[in-house]
């Protein structure tokens, strides 16, 4: 008997499946079958991605801490990624009035010092009685920070947030592989974990992309920012393709990528072939299949002539017509009817009269462009030299 867990997505399609099983040893196979029919609130689930994990009205919790108590101590783990998180919640939370001290896991996971008319009434999570001074229990006298507290780090490494999850304050059990995940995190609140009527925060994760990603979420619950489907997902959702894309063209073909030493300052195209310049002062020959020929090195006046020479120049009447709201023109290139525009950014647009052609973003800002008969190239800023089909 074999039983087999199939991870199956939320947009897989629904039908027959079959799962193929195959035993190395005698070679010898047998398969089974299986309808499957997804959840119609599945496509309901892209609206409801967030950040962090949380649970209940957890984050409504955090809402409150943060408007209720002006002065915090953060508490980070022993990982070398906690405190770089801990200033950063500093400083976004300093705007909402939040003051925020740092306090060192090994201070603060002391147990809580009880005057002697403290003990005397004292009662915590086990029974006994409390002694005067630091011989108790964090169960029964808490712990040494005071006031409401941030703990930042997972059990591994700060102590209270291992003795919050053996007491069961946290909504799961922390783990390094499953939960909360690589790269994710776990929000919680709690009161009376830390010590006797106070409230804290634990932000939980295993690398330093989770905390990070914990100490956004905490910024969106304290700021207030709910996610899109709050209360319930639809009872029936669908997505489907978009069939078309107004106000967006396709992005032209990359014939060929030639690589030269340094940012391309300038292009110029002679016959079949093109003399490019880099910012190291070399002038090298690339021809018409993108193959990297023989560099000369210019030096004083040679270079500067070169520069003026080959720059792409920036036409005044072009930039009148090719302006755009959401990019800053930075030169054209006209072959006939088409024009090749480069805005700052990398973004390339190719234009026949008054319809755009081809659009998209290149890896790198563009630095130089060119007509090689009927391809658009493209100089780029990390020395890369492209060739795309314009047709």
């Amino acid at each position: 008997m074999l039983n087999v867990s199939v991870p199956l997505a939320a947009n897989d399609p629904a039908g027959q499946w079959t799962v193929l099983v195959r035993e190395l040893l005698n070679n010898t196979e047998d398969k089974s079958t299986f309808a499957y029919t997804p959840s119609p609130r599945n496509a309901a689930v892209s609206g409801a991605a967030h950040r962090a994990i949380y649970v209940q009205n957890d984050l409504d919790n955090i809402f409150r801490f943060a408007r209720l108590h002006q002065d915090v101590t953060i508490v980070g783990g022993s990982s070398s990624f906690a405190e770089p998180a801990a200033k950063r919640l500093i400083s976004i939370l300093e705007p909402w009035g939040v003051r925020c001290q740092y306090m060192d896991v090994a201070a603060a996971s002391k147990t809580r010092e009880l005057s002697e008319k403290e003990a005397a009434t004292w009662v915590g999570l086990q029974f006994g009685k409390a002694k005067a001074g630091a011989g108790n229990k964090p169960e029964m006298s808490g712990f040494a920070v005071q006031g409401p507290v941030i703990l930042l780090g997972n059990p591994e490494d700060n102590a209270i947030i291992k003795y919050l999850s053996e007491q069961k304050y946290l909504p799961y059990k922390p783990d390094p592989l499953s939960m909360p995940g690589r790269g994710r995190a776990l929000l919680a609140w709690q009161r009376d974990g830390v010590g006797k009527g106070q409230e804290s925060v634990t932000l939980i994760a295993y690398d330093d992309a989770g905390l990070q990603e914990a100490v956004g979420s905490f910024y969106e619950a304290v700021a207030g920012l709910d996610p899109l489907t709050k209360w319930a997902l639809p009872l029936n959702a669908s997505v489907a393709p978009a069939k078309s894309a107004p106000g967006l063209a396709p992005a032209a073909g990359t014939l060929w990528t030639a690589t030269l030493v340094d940012r391309v300052d300038g292009i110029k195209v002679s016959g079949d072939s093109l003399s490019v310049l880099t910012h190291d002062g070399s002038l090298a020959t690339v021809d018409a299949s993108g193959k990297v020929g023989a560099a000369k090195v210019l030096t004083g006046a040679e270079l500067e002539a070169a520069r003026k020479e080959l720059a792409t120049p920036v036409d005044a009447a072009a930039k009148k017509t090719y302006a755009r709201p959401d990019r800053v023109f930075k030169f054209s290139a006209a072959n006939g009817g088409k024009v090749a525009v480069a805005y700052w950014g990398g973004t390339l647009r190719v234009m026949d009269g008054a319809n755009v052609k081809s659009e998209q973003r290149l890896p790198q800002d563009i630095t130089a462009l060119a007509w090689l008969n009927d391809k658009l190239i493209a100089g780029l800023a990390d020395g890369r030299v492209v060739a795309l089909d314009a047709k």
